[in-house]
């Protein structure tokens, strides 16, 4: 080895191994936030991780409709949104976004963080980043473009047969496409 190769040093050594690794990685504090993720974990789950708050698991999805998001600061997003806006699809997974885990939310409607049985319902719980309004019509919900993305990006026929309703009837009219 040559005397020129100067070492590199630990945290630069980790960093690239990290953001280079043919593999998702991410990795969770103790309190269930993700404090780091590399680029393949944001194409394994097609968003920023960042915004991922958290993944968990509950006993059923039945009733999700009375779930008091709006006093815990949180909004529906993706399939439950979707359900709400066009009362055509039933979700198969929840998706809400707040500026943190709703805890009391969490507690009532028993989060766990990884399936158990009995716990096999998955709710996503992923972090508000946008930064204008909503539609007033539905303050329980993510604003209607929002909605629309996300049921696309779940690249499932039935999602993208609700989109379709969301923008004919939600998002067309903010183009000047009525």
């Amino acid at each position: 080895m040559s005397q020129d190769v100067q070492p590199v040093p630990e945290s630069q050594l980790f960093r690239a191994l990290f953001n280079t690794a043919a593999d998702a990685m991410i990795v969770v504090g103790h309190n269930g936030r993700i404090l780091l993720a590399n680029p393949k974990a944001d194409e394994l789950f097609g968003y920023a991780p960042r915004q991922l708050i958290g993944r968990y698991y509950v006993p059923t999805l039945e009733g999700w409709r009375d779930w008091p998001l709006v006093q815990h600061g949180a909004l529906w997003g993706g399939e439950p949104a979707g359900a709400l806006l066009t009362n055509y699809l039933r979700p198969g997974e929840l998706t809400i976004y707040a500026d943190k885990l709703p805890g009391m939310l969490a507690a009532q409607q028993k989060f766990l963080k990884t399936p158990a049985p009995g716990h096999t319902a998955v709710v996503e719980v992923r972090r508000k980043f946008w930064h204008f309004p909503g539609d007033a019509a539905h303050p329980d919900l993510t604003p209607p473009i929002l909605v629309y993305a996300d049921l696309l990006a779940t690249g499932d026929g039935r999602c993208i047969e609700t989109a379709k309703l969301v923008y004919d009837e939600h998002v067309a009219r903010l183009f000047g496409n009525t």
